[in-house]
């Protein structure tokens, strides 16, 4: 056994603390519009990418493990199940904390065979103007959702593009983590042509790599008025499948070990009846994510609904990879330009953060405005504190030379 700097609880007794992070009462007191709005200014913004004192919880038995000694970042990879809750700036022992269990990954697309709700609509009617449409799948309530998107900019496109997205299942009341919601995108990048010969040094310096062959060119254009009937045979896809679920409850956590245990089913969270502001679902962790750079005028997007065509997601997506760099025009108000497409591996590690940067919203935002929600004092929970801790580790070697008989040595 080694020792190592961790945390000890020294006294049983529940002496409370102050922590920052929602409780049963207060997670339903925002206007459930804002939560995305919040969640897309931090990922334009480059904003939290952790807990506020960076810690996160996993089921004991889990394969990953968090450090209890520093501040943990949200995992691109949780596919086990992770449980978000109260924070407090040391570790703290807690029988049934109110949080949110998330799970999700992404993974990239590189044949249509690996879409299973995208690889239905391939040949299907729609309109891919400016005011994209929401298409279901089977049924009404349960089914897949699909929904079209376009980017355009009339005066000064150097780049092109159009988005498709499906996903499914949007009710927050029904269990969802061991019930995951699959979102599928389809992203067409191509560049203008006449940026190609007036500004040459502001294209692509790479093409569009590991793309989805089956659906090289078969994208209708439609990127404006006049061109009703174009197709866009140079535009390439990647492409990304996603999962994720959600469920809200109650856990005993333990802050010394980073995991969580018997956690509990909450049945109704989410809304608040008798006040009008609130009479609407927050959308839950898989749903949300993709509201993030999705505005609707449709709560449930079930039906078929139009959407609100905001260039702000295609934006936002370029900020959230990295890649987008500024180009002061004259000509025209749009001012960026990138120098390359969005790559297959940037998109899932976007709509990744996307992910992560919503389930911080949920539960560590302000209930009115961006920023932290205030901190609160919980008589409920026991602190630990700073301490020399036991590590199971090797034996050091001059150990174990102590420990050989003499005997077969020689005298």
């Amino acid at each position: 056994m080694q020792t190592e700097d961790g945390y000890a609880i020294k006294s049983q007794v529940q002496d409370g603390g102050f922590v920052i992070g929602h409780n049963d009462n207060t997670f339903p007191l925002r206007v459930p519009a804002f939560v995305p709005l919040d969640a897309l200014e931090n990922l334009r913004t480059g904003g939290r990418t952790a807990p506020p004192w960076g810690q996160i919880y996993r089921s004991p038995n889990a394969t990953v493990n968090f450090n209890v000694t520093e501040t943990n970042k949200m995992p691109l990879d949780a596919s086990k199940p992770i449980f978000l809750t109260m924070q407090a700036e040391t570790p703290i022992i807690a029988k049934k904390a109110f949080g949110m269990l998330d799970r999700y990954n992404c993974s990239i697309v590189n044949s249509i065979d690996q879409f299973t709700i995208l690889n239905r609509r391939r040949n299907d009617p729609a309109d891919f103007r400016s005011m994209g449409k929401i298409y279901p799948v089977g049924s009404s309530l349960m089914g897949s959702t699909i929904m079209v998107l376009q980017y355009s900019e009339n005066r000064s496109r150097l780049t092109r593009n159009i988005q498709s997205g499906g996903y499914s299942n949007n009710s927050y009341n029904s269990p969802g983590i061991d019930n995951p919601t699959i979102l599928e995108i389809a992203l067409w990048q191509s560049f203008s042509i006449a940026y190609m010969t007036t500004m040459p040094d502001k294209v692509a310096s790479r093409d569009v790599e590991n793309d989805i062959p089956e659906l090289r060119g078969l994208y209708p254009e439609n990127l404006d008025d006049s061109n009703d009937d174009g197709l866009w045979p140079d535009g390439k896809a990647i492409g990304c499948r996603c999962f994720a679920g959600s469920d809200l409850g109650y856990a005993d956590i333990d802050g010394r070990s980073a995991s969580y245990s018997n956690f509990t089913l909450v049945k109704r969270v989410g809304v608040n009846i008798t006040d009008p502001e609130y009479t609407s679902f927050l959308k839950r962790f898989e749903i949300g994510a993709i509201s993030v750079l999705v505005s609707s005028n449709s709560e449930t997007l079930v039906s078929r609904s139009g959407i609100t065509f905001d260039r702000g997601w295609y934006l936002a997506l370029w900020r959230a990879t990295g890649l987008i760099r500024k180009y002061t025009q004259t000509v025209s108000d749009f001012s960026t330009y990138v120098t390359s497409p969005i790559q297959a591996e940037d998109l899932r590690e976007t709509i990744l953060r996307i992910y992560t940067t919503y389930a911080l919203e949920l539960m560590y935002d302000a209930t009115s405005g961006p920023g932290d929600a205030v901190a609160w004092f919980n008589p409920n929970i026991t602190i630990a504190s700073k301490a020399k801790v036991l590590h199971r580790g090797i034996v050091p070697l001059r150990w174990c030379l102590v420990c050989l008989p003499r005997g077969p040595l020689g005298s």
